[in-house]
């Protein structure tokens, strides 16, 4: 249900050096599209999504973002 917003970190201590990757391992694109429950933020999210992104929708609203997510 709230899937798309980001985990919490306690603190940086908890990245250990085995779980991080090179960049030439994994390469991920992460987009933030802020307005994304609506209108142009909306199509450029699902347009982003569609390429393989992963897109964090910045929303004022929380509701109209799980609606947006969902």
């Amino acid at each position: 249900e709230d899937s798309f917003f980001p985990p919490q970190v306690s603190s940086a201590s908890s990245i250990t050096q085995d779980k991080v990757v090179s960049s030439s391992q994994q390469q991920r694109h992460v987009a933030i599209v802020t307005g994304s429950n609506t209108g142009i933020g909306y199509e450029t999210a699902l347009s982003l999504v569609g390429r393989g992104y992963d897109v964090i929708l910045a929303c004022r609203s929380r509701d109209k973002g799980v609606e947006a997510a969902n």
